[in-house]
């Protein structure tokens, strides 16, 4: 059977390459490009309460004493801010750094030092809050609902009479952002945890 001159040409469906991933910027501890947003699941421990969740946007920026500030709702963990406030943070070359924290018992909203300061060492001396804290990891294996990240593991410690006692972990991976948060109760004990569900990142 041959081939008229209205038969149509049909050619196979090409498929489109997937599109190649933007690689990750380590130089940041989190990227703080405008869009990112990043999606958590809060399970309070040994607790019958239902996991709730809350979702983490950079939504522009700002200038603040002539300084670029990223502007986002909540907080990059979920007791630096309640939720539905909008919080501001700027990378320096040595970490995050946010506005309206306690510096080392500076003024109010100076952001002298960072909040997470990055890039450090095991060992490293944290001085934002007024218990401290310390830089136990520098490549620690996190798994959560998202995926399985190598992070850093900072610990902040409670300002109380009890030395040693800790206050919250926070493991971030570098160019991706806070991976999972842990807040204890007591000495040791974890109460409740914040784990990564989704990460968008532009």
């Amino acid at each position: 059977m041959g081939c008229g001159k209205d038969d149509a040409i049909v050619e196979p469906p090409v498929s489109s390459p997937s599109p190649t991933p933007r690689p990750l910027d380590t130089t940041v501890i989190v990227p703080l490009t405008v869009g990112n947003r990043w999606r958590y699941r809060q399970t309070i421990i040994g607790s019958t309460i239902p996991p709730t969740e809350r979702v983490v946007e950079v939504l522009g920026d700002t200038l603040l004493r002539g300084q670029t500030w990223a502007v986002i709702n909540g907080g990059i963990s979920f007791h630096e801010h309640y939720p539905l406030y909008t919080s501001f943070y700027r990378r320096d070359a040595d970490g995050v750094h946010e506005w309206g924290n306690y510096d080392n018992q500076a003024q109010w909203g100076q952001g002298f030092t960072p909040l997470f300061p990055y890039p450090v060492k095991v060992g490293d001396r944290l001085h934002q809050y007024l218990g401290g804290g310390r830089v136990l990891a520098t490549d620690t294996s996190i798994t959560v609902p998202a995926g399985t990240f190598r992070c850093y593991h900072y610990r902040h410690y409670m300002d109380s009479g009890f030395p040693g006692a800790v206050d919250m972990d926070f493991f971030f991976a570098p160019g991706v952002g806070l991976i999972r948060n842990d807040i204890y109760s007591g000495l040791r004990t974890v109460y409740e945890r914040e784990e990564l569900i989704e990460v968008i990142l532009k």
